[in-house]
């Protein structure tokens, strides 16, 4: 009785392990994007420098990147959009 009791407490102690990594994970990616000039990933709080182009908001690893986008938003947002597979 107490092998299936302590095979109980270990399955439900890995699920909670696993089912928190996996929140955690979800909770990283949420506040995560793509720099569209240089393609580095950034977070969109912590984010250098960000740039509004219609209506959509960009966010950059450093002003260098906002700067090049803003040069030229067109570019780097169609790039953005294509590089999505849906």
């Amino acid at each position: 009785m107490e092998d299936v009791a302590a095979d109980a407490v270990r399955t439900a102690i890995i699920t909670n392990f696993k089912e928190d990594r996996e929140m955690k994970g979800m909770e990283k990616m949420k506040g995560t994007t793509t720099d569209p000039v240089c393609g580095m990933s950034v977070t969109t709080e912590g984010a250098s420098a960000s740039v509004n182009y219609n209506g959509t908001d960009y966010y950059f690893c450093c002003k260098d990147c906002a700067d090049k986008f803003s040069e030229d938003p067109g570019k780097y947002a169609e790039q953005t959009k294509s590089s999505h597979c849906c």
